[in-house]
């Protein structure tokens, strides 16, 4: 018991846990809990236009006029981007807007996913 007592200064287990809480070498050594099992699959496209993703930013912060949402329509398989403004954020005019976006192109695109709104929902075309 003396020989413990010599070795530890009457240091408490508490006060060494609040030590390696907060001393940043301790924090790089630690072990990091890894989360197994957590597959993330890319979305895999075999052709331009074969699938493509709407998102609906917020300017409201930063509104130029009427302009108060950005739509972004992205490709899948080439990355190609296209931004519309829109006056509001209502289905009426992101399909408006998706239709004049797939006039422009010689082709529509086969699956068309739609994010970050609940009235949008995913949708397949023809």
């Amino acid at each position: 018991m003396v020989r413990a007592l010599v070795k530890y200064a009457n240091v408490t287990r508490e006060t060494i846990e609040l030590f390696k809480s907060l001393c940043m070498e301790c924090q790089k050594k630690r072990k990091r809990v890894t989360t197994k099992g957590v597959v993330v699959k890319p979305i895999i496209s075999k052709d331009y236009l074969s699938r493509g993703q709407v998102d609906l930013v917020d300017m409201l912060s930063m509104t130029s006029g009427s302009q108060k949402w950005i739509m972004v329509y992205q490709d899948h398989f080439t990355k190609f981007c296209v931004l519309r403004p829109l006056t509001t954020k209502s289905a009426c005019e992101v399909a408006y807007q998706l239709i004049d976006i797939y006039n422009n192109s010689s082709d529509n695109p086969v699956i068309c996913i739609l994010s970050g709104n609940q009235k949008f929902m995913y949708f397949h075309t023809v």
